[in-house]
């Protein structure tokens, strides 16, 4: 039985036990996407969890985890937001090494079971666009906003596992740079006049449907639609 069986897809399949980099060492999958798998690895130094992020070097698209890894150390220091630890290449694999989350926003939705409260909606608003504005602030759009990319902090941590966090940033854009005079200001890209689609059907805006270039307004409008389906099904959720 190999330790290492990778899918075109990027997702890594890594056999529980297996030690990548010399210190994590991998306790479980806790789940896989369009972009890589994740895992809950422990580090065999001083025993603390972290999630590990691993993405095939022969995925189709090419690798995406180089642009996640640079928006990480951007957003490093920052509240509500994954921290980076550490991210390398092996021959057959990359990965990331990133804190835990806790429990997505789609999930919770499910457990509980029932719609949102207004109050609780107002608060996953705020928290939300709190977020944004984080990735908005060092120029970088998500693409791909949806419950599924929204968590909770860990259990373990008394402060953060009551704020959403942001997460999964592999269909993240440059949306503006620094200014070639004035660095430690942005300069918005010029933008392409079509561009390919890139998100989750169910939350993108009409601009990214019709492959027009996307912007910050494009986060708030999958924003706006994640909010409002907390209240009730989406008047297309049965289309895709």
């Amino acid at each position: 039985m190999t330790e290492v069986k990778q899918i075109d897809t990027g997702t890594v399949e890594l056999a529980r036990g297996k030690t990548v980099g010399g210190t994590w060492q991998v306790v479980r999958k806790l789940g896989e996407g369009g972009c890589g798998s994740v895992y809950l690895v422990k580090n065999l130094e001083d025993d603390s969890e972290a999630a590990m992020k691993a993405e095939s070097n022969t995925a189709a698209g090419g690798c995406v985890l180089k642009l996640e890894v640079a928006i990480l150390k951007k957003l490093s220091g920052k509240p509500h937001v994954a921290q980076f630890l550490f991210a390398a290449r092996l021959m057959d694999f990359s990965y990331v090494i990133m804190t835990l989350l806790g429990e997505s926003l789609n999930k919770l939705v499910k457990r509980v079971g029932r719609q949102i409260t207004v109050s609780s909606q107002v608060r996953i608003a705020a928290n939300t666009l709190f977020c944004l504005k984080q990735m908005h602030d060092i120029g970088f759009i998500h693409r791909d906003l949806k419950p599924a990319n929204m968590a909770l902090g860990y259990k373990s941590n008394s402060e953060e596992c009551r704020f959403l966090h942001i997460l999964d940033f592999g269909l993240a854009r440059q949306y503006a740079v620094p200014h070639s005079e004035q660095p430690s200001k942005l300069m918005m890209r010029r933008p392409r006049e079509r561009s390919l689609f890139r998100g989750t059907t169910r939350y993108c805006s009409i601009r990214m449907h019709d492959r027009s270039e996307q912007g910050r307004v494009d986060d708030l409008w999958s924003m706006l639609y994640l909010l409002a389906e907390l209240r009730g099904p989406l008047p297309w959720a049965n289309q895709w």
